[in-house]
């Protein structure tokens, strides 16, 4: 996974420094390619944000 793979995922890099609690530059110190840890860390945070996201346009459209 690369860093633009990475911010693709959430948006932004703004939105991916929150899901992750990354210091503002921390992500323009990373190397284009990611390591597997870095990696690993991207998706987790991703798989909570979608399941929070999911949970909300449920919310939203069974909403009458």
């Amino acid at each position: 996974m690369t860093k633009v793979d990475a911010v693709r995922l959430f948006g932004s890099v703004k939105k991916l420094q929150k899901a992750l609690a990354l210091a503002p530059r921390t992500y323009y110190n990373w190397d284009e390619v990611l390591t597997q840890a870095q990696e690993d860390r991207v998706r987790g945070a991703f798989e909570r944000y979608a399941e929070q996201r999911d949970k909300e346009v449920v919310h939203i459209l069974g909403a009458k």
